[in-house]
């Protein structure tokens, strides 16, 4: 292709784990990348940039320290365009996701715990959380192609036919996709409650995050989520077991 590694070619790799200020504190990053930038405009006619991914942060960060540091004519006379290859400029929920509840990827290796002390003790991680106008709301459906995610915290639940708080209850979730998704169903039970005061049942949220990998790439318009609630344990205090199964043949038909 006519490059020479480190004429006219060249890789600049970084520790993903630190944010862009601990780079250039610990290894003086991004003005190494000032000099190696220098070097290979020799030709006079400016460098092209390609980050991927999470690079792209990295570009973008240097692209600022540059102008900053080395005024805006540094970056016109070295710099002649930057290629951005699936950037995550205005952040990623992943980053959220990893964040609150470790990372999936190292989790076959690590317990629970041990996967969230690590993705928390990553400084990169704040600058990867999602920004922007879409970002403000305090509640976040995230959907990758494909995969839908329902995370179940509580629900309010008087009248239905629940009356022992003693009792362990579920939620059974089932998404049906839609005609465009050849209306699939799937169904996933969230683990028991935490607790249940007679009104509200609360589960704990790092344990119920439900995962749907059935549906199409788009979500149709009429896809459903229907939620029922299920005792997976009977203790009626009351110890009549006629009005407690006519309580469930109710309850089941109401919900």
């Amino acid at each position: 292709w006519g490059y020479e590694e480190g004429a006219t070619f060249d890789a600049a790799p970084y520790d993903w784990r630190f944010a862009p200020d601990v780079l250039q504190r610990r290894d003086s990053y991004f003005e190494r990348m000032v000099g190696k930038i220098e070097r290979l405009n020799a030709r006079k006619t400016g460098v092209v940039i390609l980050g991927h991914s999470m690079g792209n942060k990295v570009v973008r960060y240097f692209l600022e320290y540059a102008r900053n540091v080395h005024g805006q004519r540094w970056l016109d006379k070295h710099v002649y365009s930057w290629i951005s290859a699936g950037g995550p400029l205005l952040g990623s929920p992943q980053a959220i996701r990893s964040t609150v509840q470790g990372m999936a990827e190292v989790q076959p290796l690590f317990s629970l715990g041990e996967a969230i002390l690590f993705a928390r003790c990553l400084s990169a991680s704040p600058w990867l959380f999602p920004i922007g106008e879409p970002f403000r709301a305090p509640y976040h459906f995230v959907r990758r192609q494909g995969l839908l995610e329902v995370r179940c915290v509580s629900a309010t639940v008087p009248h239905c036919g629940v009356e022992s708080s003693r009792n362990k209850l579920m939620l059974m979730v089932v998404v049906c996709w839609g005609k465009a998704g050849g209306c699939v169903e799937e169904t996933v039970a969230t683990k028991s409650a935490n607790s249940f005061d007679g009104c509200v049942a609360t589960w704990d949220p790092m344990l119920n995050l439900l995962q749907f990998g059935g549906g199409p790439a788009e979500l149709p318009g009429d896809a459903t989520i229907q939620v029922t609630l299920k005792e997976k344990g009977i203790h009626d205090d009351e110890r009549n077991l006629l009005k407690r199964a006519g309580n469930m043949l109710v309850n089941g038909a109401w919900v």
